[in-house]
């Protein structure tokens, strides 16, 4: 408890109250501080409230493989057309086995060569003109320059796929 000299002002006593209590917050927040983790942690306590324990979790990386960069250049119906994209495998090893697009866009899709693609976890595979790409067979529609289209990848392990592709036009530094 704090004492007060009999002299003091009674604003010079309510100041220093305040700044002592000040004081001890600011020393039980640095202990609060310098006992925390940078590391996210979860507590469970037992029901008879006595012990508990601490268990210590981190983020994991993507389970599932991620798509990007899916394209294709302007086809008019009838044709076939390569579609190119990125693949980063997710956080197990995993390929890409099928491929398949709607009716309404194709005959049918496939990977060519007709193999499985291997995606090694957190790696990225650009399938493109140079290695394995997708085919759509006999467009039913035109793909025209801007507009979305979508195709639908099945993976060995992984839950299938359905992505959005960009039509655009391929200039000589594209793949």
């Amino acid at each position: 408890m704090l004492r007060f000299a009999k002299h003091d002002h009674p604003k010079l006593r309510t100041r220093r109250a305040l700044g002592f209590g000040l004081a001890i917050l600011c020393v039980a927040g640095g202990s609060l501080t310098a006992c925390s983790s940078t590391e996210s942690s979860t507590t469970t306590t037992t029901e008879a409230g006595a012990a508990a324990e601490a268990t210590t979790t981190t983020a994991a990386p993507a389970t599932l493989p991620s798509v990007s960069n899916v394209f294709a250049p302007p086809t008019e119906a009838g044709q076939d057309v390569m579609v190119s994209l990125s693949i980063t495998g997710g956080a197990t090893q995993d390929s890409l086995v099928g491929v398949s697009v709607s009716e309404e866009w194709a005959e049918s899709a496939r990977l060519v060569p007709d193999e499985p693609v291997s995606l090694v976890p957190s790696q990225t595979v650009n399938l493109t003109k140079s290695g394995a790409y997708i085919e759509l067979v006999g467009l039913k529609k035109a793909l025209d320059l801007n507009k979305p289209f979508e195709i639908t990848l099945q993976f060995g392990s992984s839950a299938e796929q359905t992505v959005q592709g960009d039509v655009r036009e391929l200039s000589l530094g594209s793949t």
